[in-house]
């Protein structure tokens, strides 16, 4: 008995210290973020996401969404909110990259007008955004698919379209709700 022990217990200690040596944590990490009120979504139009209270959201800086793609979709299945700041917000599961990053699952809070802006950069309103932004973002952003995988690459991405985003301050960030 004590020889099954200890040999269960070298077992569980030799990978603690193998995972260690590779991500500097000795035990997998989750990150699992919450949306605080969701409201649910039951139809996402070309303009607008619509709700289950009858509302319509349209996307701050977006005039077209990508409504058929399915990383956007992914991101509406479990709700959205409207932050303080106007801005929509859903869920995304983000896979690791590397073995080294210790945490073995993420599930995010993401702004969804990012997203749809790195999805459909054709999409994003050109009465707000710059022309030149827009073909700077489609040039940047032409090369995602329609299988694009969720991972820290695409949020890079998607924190670049939220820095030509806030470069554009002359119109207002919320989001409009009918």
């Amino acid at each position: 008995m004590k020889t099954c022990l200890k040999l269960v217990l070298g077992a569980v200690l030799g990978c603690a210290l193998f995972h260690m040596m590779l991500t500097g944590s000795p035990v997998p990490m989750w990150h699992i973020e919450a949306l605080e009120n969701p409201r649910q979504v039951v139809e996402v139009t070309d303009n607008a996401i619509l709700m289950d209270d009858g509302n319509r959201l349209a996307l701050p800086f977006i005039k077209t969404l990508p409504a058929e793609h399915a990383v956007f979709l992914e991101a509406l299945a479990k709700g959205v909110e409207v932050d303080r700041d106007g801005e929509v917000i859903g869920l995304l599961r983000v896979k690791r990259i590397c073995g080294n990053d210790p945490v073995v699952y993420s599930k995010l809070r993401v702004n969804l007008s990012d997203l749809a802006g790195v999805l459909n950069p054709s999409g994003i309103d050109e009465e707000i955004v710059s022309a030149d932004a827009i073909e700077f973002a489609q040039e940047l952003y032409s090369s995602l698919s329609e299988s694009v995988r969720i991972d820290a690459y695409l949020l890079s991405k998607m924190r670049g379209m939220r820095r030509l985003f806030q470069n554009t301050r002359d119109k207002p960030l919320q989001a409009s709700v009918d």
